[in-house]
Protein backbone atom coordinates (compact mmCIF):
# COMPACT_ATOMS: atom_id res chain seq x y z
CA UNK A 1 0.00 0.00 0.00
CA UNK A 2 2.83 2.44 0.87
CA UNK A 3 4.48 1.77 -2.50
CA UNK A 4 1.21 2.54 -4.30
CA UNK A 5 0.76 5.83 -2.43
CA UNK A 6 4.35 6.78 -3.15
CA UNK A 7 3.92 6.10 -6.87
CA UNK A 8 0.68 8.12 -6.96
CA UNK A 9 2.41 11.09 -5.36
CA UNK A 10 5.31 10.85 -7.82
CA UNK A 11 2.95 10.79 -10.80
CA UNK A 12 1.03 13.78 -9.43
CA UNK A 13 4.27 15.72 -8.98
CA UNK A 14 5.38 14.98 -12.56
CA UNK A 15 1.99 16.07 -13.91
CA UNK A 16 2.17 19.34 -11.96
CA UNK A 17 5.65 20.13 -13.33
CA UNK A 18 4.53 19.46 -16.92
CA UNK A 19 1.50 21.71 -16.45
CA UNK A 20 3.74 24.56 -15.26
CA UNK A 21 5.99 24.17 -18.32
CA UNK A 22 2.98 24.37 -20.68
CA UNK A 23 1.64 27.51 -18.93
CA UNK A 24 5.03 29.25 -19.13
CA UNK A 25 5.33 28.37 -22.83
CA UNK A 26 1.90 29.78 -23.66
CA UNK A 27 2.67 32.97 -21.76
CA UNK A 28 5.89 33.39 -23.72
CA UNK A 29 4.11 32.98 -27.05
CA UNK A 30 1.53 35.58 -26.04
CA UNK A 31 4.25 38.12 -25.16
CA UNK A 32 5.96 37.69 -28.54
CA UNK A 33 2.84 38.86 -30.44
CA UNK A 34 3.09 42.41 -29.11
CA UNK A 35 4.08 45.54 -31.04
CA UNK A 36 7.08 45.35 -33.37
CA UNK A 37 9.06 47.79 -31.27
CA UNK A 38 9.71 45.03 -28.75
CA UNK A 39 11.03 42.47 -31.23
CA UNK A 40 14.72 41.74 -31.38
CA UNK A 41 15.11 41.35 -35.14
CA UNK A 42 17.86 39.31 -36.80
CA UNK A 43 21.59 39.52 -37.26
CA UNK A 44 21.11 41.67 -40.39
CA UNK A 45 19.13 44.47 -38.78
CA UNK A 46 19.40 46.46 -35.58
CA UNK A 47 15.97 47.08 -34.08
CA UNK A 48 15.82 50.06 -31.77
CA UNK A 49 13.79 49.47 -28.59
CA UNK A 50 11.41 52.26 -29.64
CA UNK A 51 11.78 52.19 -33.40
CA UNK A 52 8.17 52.52 -34.57
CA UNK A 53 6.61 55.90 -35.23
CA UNK A 54 2.93 56.54 -36.02
CA UNK A 55 1.92 55.36 -39.48
CA UNK A 56 3.27 57.86 -42.02
CA UNK A 57 0.57 59.70 -43.92
CA UNK A 58 1.26 61.69 -47.08
CA UNK A 59 0.12 65.14 -46.04
CA UNK A 60 -0.11 68.55 -47.60
CA UNK A 61 -0.23 71.75 -45.60
CA UNK A 62 -0.97 75.38 -46.46
CA UNK A 63 2.80 75.89 -46.72
CA UNK A 64 3.44 73.02 -49.16
CA UNK A 65 5.18 74.23 -52.34
CA UNK A 66 3.72 72.84 -55.60
CA UNK A 67 6.19 70.92 -57.77
CA UNK A 68 5.84 73.39 -60.66
CA UNK A 69 6.62 76.32 -58.37
CA UNK A 70 9.65 74.53 -56.95
CA UNK A 71 10.80 73.70 -60.49
CA UNK A 72 10.69 77.37 -61.50
CA UNK A 73 12.69 78.32 -58.42
CA UNK A 74 15.30 75.68 -59.23
CA UNK A 75 15.34 76.60 -62.92
CA UNK A 76 16.16 80.24 -62.16
CA UNK A 77 19.06 79.27 -59.93
CA UNK A 78 20.33 76.69 -62.43
CA UNK A 79 20.42 79.34 -65.16
CA UNK A 80 22.29 81.73 -62.87
CA UNK A 81 24.86 79.18 -61.78
CA UNK A 82 25.41 77.76 -65.28
CA UNK A 83 25.75 81.12 -67.07
CA UNK A 84 27.28 83.64 -64.69
CA UNK A 85 27.56 81.88 -61.34
CA UNK A 86 29.94 79.43 -59.68
CA UNK A 87 29.53 76.65 -62.28
CA UNK A 88 29.76 78.78 -65.42
CA UNK A 89 33.11 77.14 -66.25
CA UNK A 90 31.58 73.67 -66.12
CA UNK A 91 30.37 72.67 -69.62
CA UNK A 92 28.46 69.73 -68.16
CA UNK A 93 26.08 72.29 -66.66
CA UNK A 94 25.62 74.54 -69.68
CA UNK A 95 24.87 71.47 -71.82
CA UNK A 96 22.42 70.05 -69.28
CA UNK A 97 18.65 70.20 -68.90
CA UNK A 98 16.79 70.38 -65.60
CA UNK A 99 14.39 67.46 -65.23
CA UNK A 100 10.96 68.83 -64.19
CA UNK A 101 10.04 65.58 -62.38
CA UNK A 102 11.80 65.42 -58.99
CA UNK A 103 12.01 62.80 -56.29
CA UNK A 104 10.01 63.94 -53.25
CA UNK A 105 11.74 63.52 -49.89
CA UNK A 106 9.25 63.41 -47.01
CA UNK A 107 9.52 64.68 -43.47
CA UNK A 108 8.85 62.42 -40.47
CA UNK A 109 5.51 64.18 -40.00
CA UNK A 110 4.39 63.14 -43.51
CA UNK A 111 4.74 66.52 -45.22
CA UNK A 112 6.87 66.85 -48.36
CA UNK A 113 10.15 68.39 -47.19
CA UNK A 114 12.41 68.66 -50.26
CA UNK A 115 12.22 68.00 -53.97
CA UNK A 116 15.38 66.49 -55.43
CA UNK A 117 15.72 67.92 -58.96
CA UNK A 118 18.29 66.46 -61.34
CA UNK A 119 20.32 67.89 -64.19
CA UNK A 120 20.53 65.58 -67.18
CA UNK A 121 23.27 65.64 -69.80
CA UNK A 122 23.43 62.80 -72.34
CA UNK A 123 22.56 60.14 -69.80
CA UNK A 124 24.65 61.59 -66.98
CA UNK A 125 23.67 63.65 -63.94
CA UNK A 126 26.27 66.41 -63.41
CA UNK A 127 24.40 67.98 -60.50
CA UNK A 128 21.23 68.11 -58.47
CA UNK A 129 19.29 70.37 -56.11
CA UNK A 130 17.41 70.03 -52.84
CA UNK A 131 14.59 72.51 -53.33
CA UNK A 132 12.18 73.35 -50.52
CA UNK A 133 8.85 71.52 -50.73
CA UNK A 134 7.57 73.52 -47.77
CA UNK A 135 7.79 77.27 -47.25
CA UNK A 136 8.72 76.75 -43.59
CA UNK A 137 12.19 75.69 -44.77
CA UNK A 138 12.82 79.35 -45.55
CA UNK A 139 15.35 79.09 -48.38
CA UNK A 140 13.94 78.35 -51.80
CA UNK A 141 16.85 76.02 -52.59
CA UNK A 142 18.30 74.28 -49.55
CA UNK A 143 21.32 72.63 -51.16
CA UNK A 144 23.12 72.50 -54.54
CA UNK A 145 25.47 69.74 -55.63
CA UNK A 146 27.96 69.78 -58.51
CA UNK A 147 28.06 65.98 -58.68
CA UNK A 148 25.79 62.99 -59.28
CA UNK A 149 23.54 61.98 -56.35
CA UNK A 150 25.04 59.21 -54.20
CA UNK A 151 21.63 57.79 -53.24
CA UNK A 152 19.90 55.13 -55.31
CA UNK A 153 16.44 55.35 -53.78
CA UNK A 154 15.12 52.20 -55.43
CA UNK A 155 18.02 50.14 -54.04
CA UNK A 156 17.80 51.80 -50.63
CA UNK A 157 14.06 51.06 -50.46
CA UNK A 158 14.61 47.39 -51.37
CA UNK A 159 17.27 47.05 -48.68
CA UNK A 160 15.09 48.72 -46.06
CA UNK A 161 12.10 46.54 -46.96
CA UNK A 162 14.19 43.36 -46.71
CA UNK A 163 15.55 44.36 -43.32
CA UNK A 164 12.15 45.29 -41.91
CA UNK A 165 10.58 42.06 -43.14
CA UNK A 166 13.30 40.10 -41.35
CA UNK A 167 12.96 42.09 -38.15
CA UNK A 168 9.17 42.16 -37.91
CA UNK A 169 7.64 38.73 -38.50
CA UNK A 170 3.86 38.79 -38.55
CA UNK A 171 3.82 42.20 -40.25
CA UNK A 172 3.57 42.96 -43.97
CA UNK A 173 5.13 45.91 -45.78
CA UNK A 174 2.48 48.06 -47.45
CA UNK A 175 4.49 51.15 -48.49
CA UNK A 176 7.86 52.80 -48.42
CA UNK A 177 8.90 56.39 -49.12
CA UNK A 178 12.26 58.18 -49.30
CA UNK A 179 12.63 60.82 -46.66
CA UNK A 180 14.67 62.66 -44.09
CA UNK A 181 14.83 62.69 -40.31
CA UNK A 182 16.47 65.00 -37.81
CA UNK A 183 16.64 68.75 -37.35
CA UNK A 184 19.50 70.94 -38.53
CA UNK A 185 21.00 69.02 -41.44
CA UNK A 186 18.66 66.04 -41.90
CA UNK A 187 19.65 62.44 -42.69
CA UNK A 188 18.40 60.36 -45.60
CA UNK A 189 16.17 57.44 -44.71
CA UNK A 190 13.36 55.20 -45.90
CA UNK A 191 9.96 55.26 -44.20
CA UNK A 192 8.67 51.68 -44.28
CA UNK A 193 4.99 51.38 -43.31
CA UNK A 194 3.99 47.94 -42.05
CA UNK A 195 0.68 46.37 -41.08
CA UNK A 196 0.03 43.67 -38.51
CA UNK A 197 -1.50 40.69 -40.26
CA UNK A 198 -3.59 39.86 -37.19
CA UNK A 199 -5.19 43.16 -36.15
CA UNK A 200 -4.39 45.47 -39.14
CA UNK A 201 -2.51 47.95 -36.90
CA UNK A 202 -0.11 50.09 -38.94
CA UNK A 203 3.21 51.56 -37.89
CA UNK A 204 6.11 53.17 -39.74
CA UNK A 205 9.72 52.11 -39.29
CA UNK A 206 12.47 54.61 -40.11
CA UNK A 207 15.57 52.99 -41.65
CA UNK A 208 18.71 55.08 -42.09
CA UNK A 209 19.77 55.05 -45.75
CA UNK A 210 23.47 54.58 -45.04
CA UNK A 211 23.72 52.54 -41.85
CA UNK A 212 20.74 50.27 -42.66
CA UNK A 213 19.70 50.50 -39.02
CA UNK A 214 16.30 51.39 -37.66
CA UNK A 215 16.09 54.83 -36.12
CA UNK A 216 14.54 55.13 -32.62
CA UNK A 217 11.41 57.23 -32.33
CA UNK A 218 12.81 59.21 -29.39
CA UNK A 219 16.28 59.99 -27.97
CA UNK A 220 17.96 56.73 -26.98
CA UNK A 221 21.26 56.17 -25.23
CA UNK A 222 23.87 54.92 -27.67
CA UNK A 223 22.00 56.19 -30.74
CA UNK A 224 23.39 59.23 -32.60
CA UNK A 225 19.95 60.43 -33.67
CA UNK A 226 16.25 59.72 -33.58
CA UNK A 227 13.22 60.11 -35.83
CA UNK A 228 12.76 63.82 -35.25
CA UNK A 229 10.70 65.89 -37.67
CA UNK A 230 12.69 68.64 -39.38
CA UNK A 231 9.60 70.83 -39.80
CA UNK A 232 8.18 70.25 -36.32
CA UNK A 233 11.58 71.14 -34.81
CA UNK A 234 11.33 74.70 -36.18
CA UNK A 235 10.27 76.94 -33.27
CA UNK A 236 6.66 78.09 -33.80
CA UNK A 237 7.68 81.71 -33.46
CA UNK A 238 10.16 81.35 -36.32
CA UNK A 239 7.78 79.81 -38.85
CA UNK A 240 6.07 83.04 -40.08
CA UNK A 241 9.50 84.54 -40.73
CA UNK A 242 10.61 81.42 -42.60
CA UNK A 243 7.54 81.55 -44.83
CA UNK A 244 8.12 85.26 -45.50
CA UNK A 245 11.75 84.49 -46.39
CA UNK A 246 10.62 81.86 -48.88
CA UNK A 247 8.14 84.27 -50.47
CA UNK A 248 10.84 86.92 -50.83
CA UNK A 249 13.26 84.34 -52.25
CA UNK A 250 10.78 83.08 -54.83
CA UNK A 251 9.55 86.41 -56.18
CA UNK A 252 12.63 87.27 -58.31
CA UNK A 253 12.91 83.67 -59.52
CA UNK A 254 9.34 83.74 -60.81
CA UNK A 255 10.05 86.98 -62.67
CA UNK A 256 13.14 85.73 -64.52
CA UNK A 257 11.47 82.47 -65.54
CA UNK A 258 8.41 84.30 -66.84
CA UNK A 259 10.63 86.79 -68.71
CA UNK A 260 12.87 84.09 -70.23
CA UNK A 261 9.98 81.95 -71.42
CA UNK A 262 8.34 84.98 -73.01
CA UNK A 263 11.59 85.70 -74.91
CA UNK A 264 12.01 82.25 -76.42
CA UNK A 265 14.04 80.31 -73.84
CA UNK A 266 13.02 76.63 -73.80
CA UNK A 267 13.80 74.84 -70.51
CA UNK A 268 13.64 71.49 -72.32
CA UNK A 269 16.74 72.40 -74.36
CA UNK A 270 20.34 72.91 -73.18
CA UNK A 271 21.38 76.49 -72.56
CA UNK A 272 24.39 76.03 -74.85
CA UNK A 273 22.11 75.98 -77.89
CA UNK A 274 19.98 79.01 -77.03
CA UNK A 275 20.22 82.78 -76.97
CA UNK A 276 21.22 83.00 -73.33
CA UNK A 277 21.92 86.73 -73.57
CA UNK A 278 18.24 87.09 -72.73
CA UNK A 279 18.96 85.61 -69.30
CA UNK A 280 22.40 87.14 -68.69
CA UNK A 281 21.17 90.61 -69.53
CA UNK A 282 18.27 90.19 -67.16
CA UNK A 283 20.52 89.00 -64.32
CA UNK A 284 22.96 91.85 -64.93
CA UNK A 285 20.19 94.35 -64.30
CA UNK A 286 18.66 92.60 -61.29
CA UNK A 287 19.88 91.99 -57.71
CA UNK A 288 21.88 88.79 -57.31
CA UNK A 289 19.97 85.61 -56.51
CA UNK A 290 20.16 85.17 -52.70
CA UNK A 291 21.30 81.56 -53.11
CA UNK A 292 24.45 82.56 -55.03
CA UNK A 293 27.43 82.60 -52.68
CA UNK A 294 25.43 81.18 -49.78
CA UNK A 295 26.31 78.12 -47.73
CA UNK A 296 23.94 76.16 -49.95
CA UNK A 297 26.59 76.05 -52.68
CA UNK A 298 29.13 74.27 -50.47
CA UNK A 299 29.66 70.54 -51.04
CA UNK A 300 27.93 68.22 -48.63
CA UNK A 301 30.82 66.72 -46.64
CA UNK A 302 28.56 64.18 -44.96
CA UNK A 303 28.38 62.08 -48.13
Amino acid sequence: MDKVLWLNKLLWLIAAVLACIVIIGVAGLTADTGSPGGQTGTDTITIAPTSAVPSLQQNTSPTTVPVKTAYNRTLALFWNFALTGPYAANPDWSDAVLDPEPVTLFDVNGDPLFYEFYLENNGTVPGYFWTAADKRVGAGVFRIYESPPPADYARIARTAETLVKAGYPGWEVIAEKPGLYGSGYPYLCTFVTIQNTTNAVRETIVVDAYTNRTVPSRPTEGSPGYAESYLDAIPPGDKPGQVARWESDYSPAEKIVTYALAHGIDPALPLSGQNTSVITAYYAAEPEDPAVGSDNTSPDESE
